[in-house]
């Protein structure tokens, strides 16, 4: 991993049954931590979940009908920005399991916080809070399965105004150290589960808010080396959000760049051609910005196929 922090541990008090007759469970401990408690205005951190102990394995529900929420304090303790709405919630990212001394997870489960809020924020200092999460805990020995509503305290968060290059930086560390995890995970084998078959640095890019983070992530979903896309619809589907949100002109005109290569030009049997960046010029489209239409309107000339990303909802076969 490329970041570690320190957990604030809790403790659930429940009984989940028996392990011996009459004697209650252990229940599992579970420590929270965000990964950075100091960064600059726009930079992508985690929420990471550790569970303590080695009596349990864990699954974190993270469907488009769970109640996973994250919640950003100002000082006061009262809410503090609008909470994200994501266009999909793909299969992949639904469940994910963490398993005693899990090879995955090693330093716990981490959620990138921009999955559900903004930390491009004034100068000052808040708090992150983990206010919903269902998670299903399943005692290794005894098998007997309980469901819990996580919560955690209060996660102090100082954030200061940095230069724009600084937080590049920040981004461009993030990428090289994911795309050298990644292909230590590809030798793995490959699961369709974003939350194993991709590192937590690709993950932070992927799933990125904010203006400052669309470079990096166009960067990462292509290689221009190769001309293929690096990774599949599932997992990038949040970034093109993000690029439909926040990308410039200039940001677009790459795009549109890739769009006009032939492995692009061959269609959905190449790997360097991807329907969410089809999704992302049809979108932009609807918005009718007369400096990016000239730049769109050839690809969607070639590719009139209405794109529906609910179709990344479905179970994979």
């Amino acid at each position: 991993m490329c970041h570690l922090s320190a957990l604030i541990v809790v403790l659930l008090g429940f009984q989940a049954g028996a392990e011996e007759a009459g004697t209650p469970e252990e229940p599992p401990r579970f420590g929270y931590a965000l990964t950075k408690s100091s960064i600059v205005s726009g930079e992508p951190i985690g929420l990471t979940i550790r569970m303590e102990g080695h009596k349990y394995d864990a699954g974190f529900f993270l469907g488009p009908y769970n109640t996973m929420d994250i919640t950003l304090l100002d000082q006061s303790m009262k809410p503090f920005g609008a909470r994200r709405q994501l266009v999909v919630r793909p299969s992949s990212q639904m469940i994910a399991w963490l398993p005693t001394n899990s090879d995955h997870f090693p330093d716990g489960f981490e959620i990138p916080v921009h999955l559900r809020i903004s930390t491009v924020l004034p100068d000052g200092n808040y708090y992150v809070k983990l206010t919903s999460l269902e998670v299903c805990v399943t005692n290794t020995v005894t098998r007997n399965q309980t469901h819990l509503n996580l919560t955690s305290p209060p996660l102090p968060l100082e954030v200061h105004k940095g230069s724009p290059d600084e937080l590049r930086q920040i981004y461009k560390g993030l990428l090289n150290c994911g795309l050298e995890e990644d292909r230590r995970l590809y030798q793995k084998g490959w699961l369709g589960d974003d939350w194993r078959d991709y590192s937590t640095s690709t993950r932070l890019i992927m799933w990125a808010y904010g203006p400052s983070a669309v470079s990096t992530q166009i960067d990462a979903l292509y290689d221009e080396k190769t001309f293929r896309f690096r990774y599949w619809s599932h997992l990038t589907v949040h970034a093109y959000q993000n690029i439909l949100e926040f990308g410039t002109q200039e940001d677009i005109k790459r795009l549109a760049t890739i769009a006009d290569y032939q492995q692009f030009l061959e269609g959905a049997n190449s790997d360097g051609y991807d329907d969410n960046l089809l999704w992302l010029f049809q979108e932009l489209k609807k918005k009718g910005d007369p400096r990016i239409l000239p730049l769109i309107e050839p690809t969607l000339f070639r590719f009139p196929k209405e794109i529906n990303l609910h179709q990344l909802e479905n179970p994979l076969g």
